[in-house]
This record gives structure tokens, sequence and C-alpha cells, in this order.
């Protein structure tokens, strides 16, 4: 059944290429085998924390297409796959929180208070599926893995994260809580707004604590992970501190899309760069969530991520013999990595796919093929001009 070819077409080459992504660590997750089959160095398999890593990346990425209802899919194959993942994902999460299983998860080393580690930043992944699809990943999952998962995120959050994008993680779990018990730390929610509100470094762009560095992490994480706490908790929060938030992910939106060629490359810039397709995770995140900005459409965004997609299974090392990703950028370039990469980290990449969260009939996959800004300045098309997004201080305004 997962060897069939997906029938051709731009939603379908995704389906195959979310599929051919997915599929080797969620099937290993489901049949409790992830921590045999995972590639990890020795050093990755004393952390322990790579199997939450692929875990909670991975289902981050699947989640909408996952929640979409399987009446709106009109291709026999795609619908076939998307109930089999449905199936594996929840016994995926199930595992990773069965403290009996052979696949259960690092969620905190000790079980006590700690300096911040990698365990809460999956969490959070974890949590945000959750968020994107909580009929299909809580409402159906059964009471004693429920339990679990909440057992689960108890201990993340006695992990104590580092003032920077960090905050964000702790935030979101908090977030996802409320959302499924009505009870979380608003403290924590708050603190993190605030700081990030702090960090604001102006058109679209947010510093990863006092400081700025030119890295993908307001697209992997800050954008994306405030607005999701927006859309959750904007009944418990300052006004002040979240309408200032659609404008400035709608404005880096519009920066990313800017920087995809022609040809789906996109600038060689800061850490973390063998997240790959993850670095347009904010272009994808707010397509799903039908909040572009004005100048871009969404034939245009489908049409630039398409480029972006293809560039990067263009390489021919980007699996490895098992069907596992390499590190690397455009294929194995394992001198990208950095001291805190493993494989589990690469499955971040899945995000770009969240418009398969969107019906096939939504304008996202109806609307013409179209040209990216890239193309349209390039081929000499008169355009507007690009305007920052510049802010009224001290006031709830935006220029």
């Amino acid at each position: 059944m997962f060897k069939k070819k997906i029938v051709s077409s731009c939603r379908a080459e995704w389906v195959a290429n979310l599929h051919k992504v997915a599929y080797p660590v969620i099937s290993a997750a489901a049949s409790g085998k992830l921590k045999d089959n995972l590639p990890l160095g020795k050093y990755e398999k004393l952390r322990g924390v790579a199997y939450l890593e692929s875990i909670g990346r991975t289902v981050a990425g699947l989640a909408p297409w996952l929640e979409l209802s399987e009446g709106e899919i009109e291709n026999e194959e795609e619908r076939t796959l998307h109930f089999e993942y449905r199936e594996l994902v929840r016994k995926a999460m199930a595992n990773s929180v069965n403290k009996e299983s052979p696949d259960y998860c690092v969620w905190n080393k000790t079980g006590s208070y700690l300096l911040p580690d990698q365990p809460i930043v999956d969490a959070a992944y974890f949590a945000s599926a959750i968020i994107k699809a909580p009929r299909e990943l809580w409402e159906k999952q059964p009471l004693d893995v429920q339990k679990n998962i909440l057992t689960a995120f108890e201990q993340a959050l006695l992990m104590r994260p580092s003032r920077s994008n960090w905050l964000m993680f702790t935030a979101l779990i908090e977030a996802c809580k409320y959302k499924l018990t009505g009870i979380c730390d608003l403290m924590r929610i708050d603190f993190a707004l605030v700081k990030h509100n702090d960090w604001y470094k102006g058109d679209g762009a947010y510093g990863d604590g006092n400081e700025f560095a030119w890295d993908y992490y307001n697209s992997y994480v800050i954008h994306p992970m405030l607005d999701e706490v927006r859309r959750v908790m904007s009944g418990l929060i300052d006004r002040h501190l979240i309408t200032r938030i659609e404008p400035r992910i709608k404005r880096y939106a519009e920066v990313l899309e800017r920087l995809i060629a022609p040809d789906g490359s996109y600038p060689f810039i800061g850490r973390s760069i063998t997240y790959r397709m993850a670095a347009f995770h904010v272009l994808s995140y707010c397509a799903y969530h039908d909040m572009l900005p004005a100048a871009l459409k969404p034939g245009q965004v489908r049409c630039a991520l398409d480029k972006v997609i293809k560039k990067a299974f263009s390489a021919t090392t980007l699996f490895d013999a098992d069907g596992f990703l390499t590190k690397g950028l455009y294929g194995k370039q394992e001198g990208l990595t950095n001291p805190y990469t493993n494989t589990g980290s690469l499955y971040i990449c899945l995000l770009i796919f969240l418009p398969l969260g969107l019906s096939p009939k939504n304008v996202f996959w109806t609307s013409p093929d179209a040209d990216t800004t890239w193309e349209k300045i390039w081929s000499g098309k008169d355009m507007s001009p690009d305007n920052a997004l510049r802010e009224r201080k001290n006031q709830n305004q935006i220029e």
C-alpha cells in the first residue's frame, strides 16, 4: 500500500514527499522500533533526546493533514495514506509517553527540576501537534494515553527554559494544557509574550533573547509559536501583547517569500541550517491559517514553497539507505551540523507541509500558478516598492 505511486499533481507530490520523509519515523515509532531503527551516533544515543525530537517534530508537521476531514480528500491514494497515518501517529505518540514501551521517550532526565534541556523543545512540538489536530491526536486517544501525555508535559515543565526562543516552548506547552484541561500557568505564557515583545527588533524580526542573529529561528520557532499561543489564549492575554503578533508574522512571511530563488534555493545563513525546509515554516503557517499578507496570493506562495520542496528533494543524498534523512542542507553535508544536531532534529523540515491541512478545493491548491516575487522583479515586471513594517512607539498601532 505504501509503495503505490500517487497521481501526479502539486498536492499529490507534496503528499508523496511528506510520506517519504515521515514514514520511516512514524512506522518505527508506532511499532515500538524507533530506538532500534533511528540512525544515531554514539554520543547522540547517550543523550537520549533524539527519539522525542523525531516524533515531536514529525507529528507537528503531519498534524494539519491528519485533522483534515476524510470527506475533503478526493484522491483515493491520498485518502488511503491519510487513514493509515492517523492510526500510526496515535500509536507513535502513545508509545512515546508509555513507560512500558521500548520507545518511551526522555521527557525529563531526572524527573526533578532541571536547567534548560532538549526535551522541553520537543514536548512543545508534540503539544503543537495536539493543538493543530485535537480531534485526531487527543480526542481519539484512550484515556490512559491522554493521562500519560499530560504527565509527560508536567515532567518537561519541571525544566527552566533559557531566556531566548525557549520561552516559547514552555508557553506553548502551557497553552496546550489549557486547551485540553482548562488549567495552565498563565504567568509562564505572559512572561514569554512580554519578553518577546521586548526583544522585537523591528520590521517583522525578533531577537533570540536580547541579541539578534541572522538565522531562521523567527521561522523555526518564534513567530509560529507566538501566533499559536495567541490563538489558544487570546481571551486571557493582554490585548496589547497579542494584537501586534499577526502584523509582524505577515511581514516576516513576506520577507521569506522574497528569499526564494527561481530554482528553490535560498540564503545559507545562521545556525540549524540542516533544518532545511523549516526555514519557511512561517510562510506555510500563514498559508494554512489564511493569513498571508496582501502582497502574497495563495497560488504564488504555493509555487514558491513547491520550488523549495523540489530543490530539497532533488539532492541525491537527502536520505540514507534506510530512508532516514541525512544531515545537511542540500543532501548530505555533515559539516553543516551544530553540536546539538542529531537525526531526530532534522524532521522539523516537515513543517513546510502544513498547507496539506487545507482542503484540495481551497484556493491555495486550485489557484493558477504564479511567479514568485523574485521572478517578477528579475524578469523586469514593474511592481510597487517594498515597505518596512513600522510601529508607533508606545501605542498599539501599526503604520
